[in-house]
């Protein structure tokens, strides 16, 4: 599973099919982010995400979809270009890498993916419309 993903996220395909089917939709709205440098760690987020991931400024308290070691996170309203350039910079400072195939697209909607792998926590960062979900598989 973890394999398909993660393919899934370098082609900017399907991903959001598995996760939007799963997530949480209490978890809360976020304020637009304009600092991509803004983001502190997840000691506070909730339940599931690693203490040392980056969670941006004005987002509620993670309410995840928990399944076995997978995590499912998922926040509305959010702004799409400034989640994916925050997450884009924040999650190598936090010491995370960048799986090849991180990108956007504007056309035909917005879209924008980041896989990213830290030891044995891997997983992914979506953005689909106005929609914020954050997918992490621990230990595997």
């Amino acid at each position: 599973m973890t394999t398909s993903i993660l393919r899934t996220i370098a082609t900017l395909g399907a991903v959001l099919v598995t996760t939007a089917a799963m997530c949480n939709k209490d978890s809360g709205t976020s304020a637009p982010v304009s600092d991509a440098s803004a983001a502190a760690p997840a000691a506070s987020a909730g339940p599931g995400l690693p203490a040392d991931f980056p969670l941006a400024p004005g987002l509620s308290a993670c309410k995840p979809i928990v399944t076995g070691p997978e995590v499912i996170c998922e926040w509305h309203g959010v702004d799409q270009h400034a989640m994916y350039t925050l997450y884009h910079d924040a999650l190598p400072k936090a010491g995370y890498t960048l799986l090849p195939g991180a990108s956007e697209a504007t056309t035909p909607f917005y879209l924008g993916a980041i896989g990213f792998k830290k030891g044995r926590v891997q997983g992914a960062v979506t953005v689909h419309g106005g929609d914020l979900t954050i997918q992490v598989i621990s230990g595997q």
